[in-house]
């Protein structure tokens, strides 16, 4: 089995598919923001990460990129209302959960 190593071209992927996930979520944010219910978003949002989890760890088939891929769209996701207020705090978790993702896609 050949071995392949992380190179730029993986990194600039996984950044490149980490924005287009925020671009994706964005009309999701404009939905509750609108209307005032979070629900709208949450389950659109809920539905788009999951594709988007499966989507990388298929893509580049190493550990770490999910969790590099989490905590990307975590950094760029400060100031939008995309998984609850903007802020730094809840974006912990979502680069968290990318890590426990990782590891759940990358042993079954």
């Amino acid at each position: 089995m050949k071995k392949t190593r992380w190179t730029t071209k993986t990194f600039v992927m996984i950044g490149a598919l980490a924005a287009l996930n925020i671009i994706l979520s964005l009309p999701g944010a404009l939905l509750a923001g609108l209307t005032g219910m979070a629900l709208f978003s949450a389950i659109g949002n809920s539905i788009l990460i999951g594709i988007s989890y499966s989507f990388v760890a298929l893509l580049f088939r190493r550990f770490g990129a999910v969790t590099l891929w989490s905590f990307i769209s975590g950094i760029l996701a400060i100031p939008f209302p995309i998984a609850g207020p903007p802020g730094f705090c809840q974006r912990l978790f979502i680069s968290s959960s990318g890590y426990i993702g990782g590891c759940y896609l990358f042993n079954f």
